[in-house]
């Protein structure tokens, strides 16, 4: 089980995984899509919901989608059974494919498909596209699962509503690392054309391609602009970059949370601490978007004594349980600061609530994703389903889930300060630790 978030403004991608679906009789073949994933929902949400209300739902998106009206493509009865409602909702798929708008039959069921999920307003449940699903198998296994050039991308509004993207994190090692790309970097053209004003799930399409094809990436850096050709290769995100930022304070970012992420994490603060003591650790948890919960416990116990309550859990038809931290403490002393932004969800923000609750961390940054629950995923006949199998409270039964987490230090990063280099929430986080430097992110790069 695990995790995820959302994209909102920001690219990320782990999350639990899961396969099996209910054979769906071949009907309408891509109208059996949306019955697919209705009846992995019944099968296995959280809630109990409105098979003819959701088909209903599909039935409203083909219709926006073809421009057709009611008449033409009825609404299902409300109180028609489960069977009956499904088999009703393809012959209404089939009279809107025969119209021949909205695109293939493919992309009229994936639409319907996503409108009828996104009617739940869940932030753990979708639907992802047979490459997309392959490619969270492979990012929850700790495997490279796309090929790019090695780059977290972030957007923010300027003051006049401009959208503003730059690189949030360059992979160590990856090939824009080693084309010179910094955090920070605006990213103004992409082969020579303008990105200016795209938000970063726009952008980063563009960033990705074959292994070996070359990209050139122009950006802005403070007072200058460089333009670099990176050449792609199979990406796989690195969990754990860890470092001394000043004399006896960690700096540790956690990207992500696949399988290993916890071992990870723990190898790094030993590593650290074999090279000096460690008095403080800022841990970095903005633009982390989730994964396994397991590691989050593997996370957590690096900080906190085991067995320390980091959530409870609430099933469909079975009792509360409790997440708790597991394994020996690394670091149970010295103060302990977390960063956090919008980017930060799921199993991030789990962990986030834990260290809070316990009085172990002080919060610093943006507000939370809000987007917390436990997922499985299930194959469909084109694709894959996310679904919250468990509602998650923070320690105290606090809400997070369509909340979020705000901090007790509250620091926006602004674009006048991606323009400067400088990180204002990494530079409040090192204040209250009683290191007032001010941190620029390209000097560290």
């Amino acid at each position: 089980m695990g995790c995820r978030a959302t994209r909102r403004g920001w690219v990320v991608l782990v999350v639990a995984v899961c396969c099996g679906f209910a054979f769906i009789p071949a009907y309408a073949t891509d109208g059996s899509l949306v019955v697919a994933a209705l009846r992995t929902l019944d099968q296995n949400y959280v809630k109990t919901v409105d098979d003819v209300g959701l088909l209903n739902t599909a039935i409203g998106a083909l219709r926006t989608a073809t421009d057709l009206d009611t008449a033409a493509l009825s609404d299902i009865p409300q109180g028609t059974p489960e069977g009956s409602a499904s088999r009703m909702f393809l012959a209404v798929f089939d009279r809107a494919v025969q119209a021949g708008k909205g695109g293939s039959a493919e992309d009229l069921a994936q639409t319907a498909t996503r409108a009828m999920l996104a009617s739940l307003h869940d932030s753990h449940v979708n639907y992802y596209t047979a490459a997309a699903f392959a490619e969270f198998q492979r990012n929850l296994a700790g495997q490279a699962s796309y090929a790019g050039i090695g780059v977290f991308v972030k957007s923010i509004k300027d003051t006049d509503g401009t959208t503003v993207a730059f690189v949030a994190a360059a992979f160590p090692g990856a090939p824009a690392a080693r084309a010179g790309l910094q955090r920070f970097d605006r990213i103004l053209r992409v082969d020579g054309k303008d990105v200016s004003g795209m938000t970063a799930g726009e952008l980063v399409p563009l960033l990705r391609g074959s292994a070996s094809s070359a990209v050139s990436v122009t950006v802005q850096r403070r007072d200058r602009t460089l333009t670099v050709s990176v050449v792609r290769q199979a990406i796989q995100i690195p969990p754990v970059d860890a470092y001394f930022i000043r004399p006896g304070v960690a700096y540790v970012r956690l990207l992500a949370f696949p399988r290993g992420a916890g071992h990870d994490i723990r190898s790094a603060l030993r590593s650290l601490a074999s090279r000096g003591a460690i008095s403080s650790v800022i841990l970095d948890l903005r633009n982390n978007g989730g994964g396994l919960i397991k590691e989050g416990s593997i996370v957590a116990g690096a900080f906190l004594p085991p067995g320390t309550l980091l959530a409870h859990t609430v099933e469909r038809a079975r009792p509360p349980t409790e997440i708790t931290s597991t394994g020996t403490p690394i670091v149970d002393r010295g103060r302990l600061v977390v960063l956090i932004d919008d980017g930060t969800a799921s199993t991030a923000e789990l962990l986030t609530a834990g260290l809070r609750d316990a009085h172990r961390a002080t919060l610093v940054g943006d507000k939370t994703a809000g987007a917390l629950g436990v997922a499985m995923r299930y194959a469909l006949p084109d694709g894959g389903i996310e679904v919250t199998v468990s509602q998650v409270t923070g320690p105290q039964h606090e809400q997070i889930e369509g909340v979020g987490i705000t901090p007790g230090v509250q620091v926006a990063l602004t674009v006048a300060e991606v323009a400067r280099g400088e990180d204002g929430q990494l530079e409040a986080a090192l204040k209250s630790l009683g290191v007032a430097e001010i941190f620029s992110a390209a000097s560290a790069a």
